[in-house]
């Protein structure tokens, strides 16, 4: 137990790394796409190793893409920060310029910028240390984020996305109670039923960026060509569908529904977090814009610490409560965070103003000029 403690915090190390998300709609979707499958396959495939070879194998299985996952991003990932110059480092007229360089991941560059850029070759991109890009000492880069707790985006993004998050990890982890109380299957058995898990994060992944798209473009129309952010919240009402999964679950527990209805409800449930999760992001990214990264972080760390305390007594909640009732909590939690969607639709204009308004709150520990000595 000593080991497998150890590991998973080295893991917790590896999963606080997280990439920046800068595209919208379908891209979006992708993203979860990736996520979701990620929790799904997981389990079926390990099944399999439980079942044939030993549990202990598995971590080793895990290993293998993590090792060419690390050296993938070592080789074809390269850094891609870079002090973009302002537009004083541009020549004048009179062939005079003030040499001031500023990080800026996000405004586009000017074509004399462009061209003045050396490009660097692809044994200098493989240099493990590139520099400082910033003057910011760590302590304040570490606090950056949690300014972000004062946004009511960021508590929307918690509930709608992180907590459904929780709420479907939970799954894999009591799938084998639930299965095994209720059908009597054995590991390879309750590997498979991920596959219904998987069957609605492809249905969803088709339609959902198509779906959002055109919609947004409707209700636009339809506001005389307005484009509104809160547009996307709309879709968050998909949040029932995993209400429905989870509801009619355990509906069924009690009038002996075949095993193919449960995996259905698991499909119900991994198509609505899609749907949802991606119209939750994009509108981050509508409120927020280039910062939208670390509320994304902090949403994930929140998420992350409420699912490591539910792992302690998941498990032990189904076998004394039963399978019903447990499913049915997990039925009320999704509706709950679907609820919190409600305000944010109707008061998100006013939200988004408050955030335009005081920019300062926000801009705790941001970038300075490396060369800057006014």
């Amino acid at each position: 137990m000593t080991s497998i403690r150890a590991s998973r915090a080295f893991q917790g190390f590896g999963m606080s790394a997280l990439q920046s998300v800068h595209e919208r709609g379908s891209r979006s979707v992708i993203w979860s796409f990736s996520i979701l499958a990620g929790i799904t396959l997981g389990p079926l495939l390990y099944s399999y190793v439980i079942q044939n070879i030993t549990w202990q194998m598995g971590f080793w299985f895990v290993t293998i893409p993590l090792g060419l996952s690390i050296i993938s991003i070592f080789f074809f990932v390269p850094e891609t920060t870079y002090i973009r110059k302002r537009p004083s480092d541009i020549p004048s007229a009179d062939g005079t310029s003030e040499k001031k360089a500023s990080i800026d991941d996000n405004g586009p560059s000017s074509d004399n910028e462009s061209a003045a850029l050396v490009r660097k070759s692809y044994l200098s991109q493989l240099r493990i240390y590139n520099g400082t890009f910033t003057r910011i000492s760590l302590f304040r880069l570490f606090l950056r984020p949690f300014p972000f707790l004062l946004s009511p985006v960021f508590w929307f993004m918690f509930l709608c996305f992180g907590m459904q998050t929780v709420w479907l990890s939970l799954m894999p982890l009591c799938s084998s109670t639930i299965f095994t109380i209720e059908y009597g299957f054995d590991a390879t058995q309750i590997g498979l039923t991920n596959l219904g898990g998987l069957v609605g994060i492809v249905l969803a992944t088709a339609i959902t960026g198509p779906l959002t798209d055109w919609g947004t473009v409707w209700l636009s129309k339809r506001n005389k060509g307005v484009y509104e952010p809160e547009f996307r919240i709309m879709f968050v009402g998909s949040m029932l569908f995993g209400v429905f999964g989870y509801a009619g679950w355990a509906v069924g527990t009690t009038h002996k529904m075949p095993w193919i209805g449960a995996v259905a409800c698991i499909a119900m449930a991994n198509f609505a977090i899609i749907v949802s999760g991606s119209a939750a992001v994009t509108y981050l990214l509508d409120t927020h814009g280039p910062n939208a990264l670390h509320v994304l972080a902090l949403s994930n760390f929140g998420k992350n610490m409420v699912l490591y305390g539910f792992t302690f007594f998941a498990n032990g909640m189904i076998a004394s409560r039963g399978v019903k009732v447990s499913l049915l909590i997990l039925a009320g939690c999704q509706a709950a965070c679907w609820i919190a969607s409600i305000p944010m639709y109707i008061y998100g204009k006013r939200v988004r103003s408050f955030i335009a308004r005081n920019p300062k709150l926000f801009q705790n520990g941001q970038e300075q000029d490396l060369d800057d000595t006014n």
